[in-house]
């Protein structure tokens, strides 16, 4: 699974995309099955970043709640995606990042980070990979 969260001065915004589902897809009942539980184990795992990193509320974006399938390139599969946003207030950024990464590792992701710019420009990207994503 691919996660990725940018954390700000200003806000915070989590990034989460599934893999593809592999080189064979379900066909009938077993694709919709197989969605389904993607699915569930996707919204599950965003729920907990979610509220492992920040417990307020959270904004969607641009009405992407995640919940529609988006076709592989190769026309194999399909995977979800969801974006968030919020602005978390007496918390650092270290903080954030600190929570993030426990999160993802919780899921049992491999966990990587890189930070971009500096002062109220930087901007973290905190990636986990791994599972079924």
């Amino acid at each position: 699974m691919r996660r990725r969260m940018a954390a700000a001065a200003a806000g915070l915004v989590l990034l989460m995309v599934t893999g593809c589902s592999g080189s064979s897809t379900p066909e009938g009942e077993a694709l919709y099955t197989a969605g389904a539980e993607r699915y569930d184990e996707f919204a599950s795992g965003l729920h907990a970043v979610l509220m492992a990193v920040h417990e307020d509320t959270w904004a969607v974006r641009q009405k992407d709640f995640g919940a529609v399938p988006i076709a592989c390139e190769d026309g194999k599969g399909y995977s979800f995606h969801a974006i968030r946003e919020a602005t978390p207030t007496g918390v650092s950024a270290d903080e954030l990042q600190q929570r993030a990464e426990r999160s993802l590792e919780e899921l049992g992701l491999e966990v990587s980070t890189e930070v971009f710019g500096s002062g109220e420009d930087e901007q973290r990207a905190i990636v986990g990979t791994g599972g079924i994503f």
